[in-house]
């Protein structure tokens, strides 16, 4: 309900005056409708409601970042590079459609879950791949399929101290893939 000191409630009043009874109803049903919508839309603080209009012309856009991910990995040109292995490092952003059930009501359903995109990342790089942007590739089409949110991804795949002359802390692939306007 609203405050009856309130201006809004002032305001009620000043239009149920103009309008009768009937209208005066009309008005108080209103304010129980807005009360109960603005509490079932925001459980914790009802100032970022949808139904704020102070927020409800913003466009959330929203990035998922898995910054320096170490893995170690069997991949490289040389069959010393693919025995042996070496060290990566994964930079990887997602840009994903992020429901208000993840912004407003904490609800993991409505984002991307990145502990099962890390699953995704250590499983294709279990498997071999000569060239970096051959496992930047797979890495990014594993992730647009697995989820429906994922709108694009950019990756980064360092190879830490790579085996060639010069002293350089890594050589690195960047790969962006999105999906298709459908």
């Amino acid at each position: 309900m609203i405050n009856p000191r309130s201006s809004t409630a002032k305001q009620s009043r000043e239009l149920a005056f103009a309008v009768g009874e009937a209208g005066a109803n009309l008005v108080s049903k209103c304010e129980n409708e807005v009360s109960i919508l603005n509490t079932q839309s925001s459980i914790l603080n009802p100032q970022y409601s949808i139904l704020n209009p102070q927020y409800s012309m913003f466009n959330t856009q929203c990035s998922i970042k898995i910054n320096a991910l170490r893995i170690y990995g069997h991949h490289g040109v040389t069959e010393k590079e693919q025995k042996v292995g070496s060290w990566y490092e994964i930079d990887l952003t997602i840009d994903a459609d992020v429901s208000p059930a993840a912004l407003e009501h904490d609800d993991l359903q409505g984002t991307i879950d990145y502990s099962a995109v890390l699953r995704i990342v250590k499983d294709e790089f279990a498997i071999p791949s000569r060239l970096l942007e051959h496992l930047a590739n797979r890495v990014s089409h594993a992730i647009l399929h697995s989820f429906d949110r994922a709108l694009a991804v950019t990756i980064c795949v360092h190879k830490i101290a790579p085996p060639m002359p010069g002293n350089m802390h890594s050589a690195a692939v960047q790969l962006t893939i999105s999906k298709e306007e459908r």
